[in-house]
């Protein structure tokens, strides 16, 4: 997404979440972030991002 200096890639693909700290560690200043979610995505998607 183009938005001048705030810029940042999205990405589409299979696995994503399993393979997050592949993506995250590299942008992260820190070891610890926060997701902001509800409870119906949470349900369905944070297990493999708490690992």
């Amino acid at each position: 997404v183009e938005l001048a200096d705030r810029a940042y890639d999205i990405l589409i693909g299979e696995n994503l979440l399993s393979n997050a700290s592949t993506y995250l560690t590299p942008v992260l200043a820190r070891p610890r972030i926060v997701i902001i979610t509800d409870k119906t995505v949470s349900n369905l998607h944070l297990a493999p991002l708490r690992a």
